[in-house]
C-alpha cells in the first residue's frame, strides 16, 4: 500500500492546489493488499477531490491507513462483508462543506441569507461514494431521515458511528468530513494459524 499511495502523491498535490496541504500518515501502509491499481487510484482521487471542493479557502487533506479486523461478518441484504483482516484507508479534511451557491442556489434561497450554508444532500453523497467505489461507509452525524436516505441509496455496506446530537450544536462531529474504504489484507509468511478474536492488548 505504501507504494500505491506514494505513486499518487504528486498527482494528488497538483489536484488540490497550493492552498491545501496533503498529509499522508504511514500507519499500516506496509501491509499488502490485493487491488486493481486503476480502481484504487480512482477511489483515492475521487475522495481527495471531494475534500478539495469542500475547502475553497484552503485547509488540510489527511490520508490515514491502519490494519483492522472484523470479528463478525456484516450483512446488507444479500451482500456480506466477511469477517477477517482488512486494511482501512481514511480520508479526512478540515473543510466547512460545499456551499449552496456551488450547486446553483441564490443567497436569498438560503435558510439564513448572508452567510455560509453547506449543501446537505444524502442521496448525492451516497452516489458520490458509489462512484468512488466505496464498499463500506461510516455515517457520522447525519440528520434524522437523512441517514435513512443515505443507507437506502448507498451501494456499499453502511454502519452508523455517530448519531445526530442536538445538545452539542446539533452535530458533535460537524467539523469532520470522513470517508472510509476497506481493502482485503494479503498475508505473507507471518499469517497466524488462527485469527485472534481480540487485539493483542485486548479490546479498548
Amino acid at each position: 500500500m505504501a507504494a500505491a499511495l506514494d505513486d499518487l502523491t504528486g498527482l494528488l498535490t497538483r489536484l488540490i492546489g497550493e492552498n491545501i496541504d496533503l498529509d499522508i500518515a504511514a500507519g499500516s501502509a506496509t501491509h499488502f493488499i490485493r487491488i486493481d491499481p486503476g480502481q484504487f487510484d480512482q477511489v483515492i482521487i475521487n475522495l481527495v477531490v471531494n475534500s478539495r471542493d469542500a475547502m475553497r479557502g484552503g485547509g488540510t487533506v489527511r490520508i490515514d491507513t491502519q490494519a483492522v479486523g472484523l470479528e463478525n461478518s456484516l450483512q446488507k441484504g444479500h451482500e456480506v462483508m466477511p469477517a477477517g483482516a482488512y486494511v482501512l484507508i481514511t480520508v479526512t479534511d478540515t473543510g466547512a462543506g460545499i456551499a449552496k451557491e456551488d450547486i446553483g442556489l441564490r443567497d436569498d434561497q438560503k435558510i439564513r441569507p448572508g452567510g455560509h450554508e453547506s449543501m446537505c444532500n444524502p442521496v448525492s453523497q451516497a452516489e458520490l461514494l458509489n462512484r468512488a467505489g466505496c464498499q463500506f461507509n461510516l455515517v457520522m452525524g447525519l440528520c434524522i431521515g437523512h441517514d435513512s436516505l443515505f443507507i437506502k441509496h448507498s451501494e456499499g455496506l453502511v454502519s452508523v458511528l455517530v448519531t445526530k446530537d442536538r445538545v452539542l450544536a446539533h452535530n458533535p462531529i460537524g467539523a469532520l468530513h470522513l470517508a472510509d474504504t476497506y481493502f482485503d489484507r494479503v498475508w505473507g509468511p507471518e499469517r497466524p494459524k488462527k485469527q485472534p478474536k481480540l487485539p493483542a492488548g485486548g479490546r479498548k
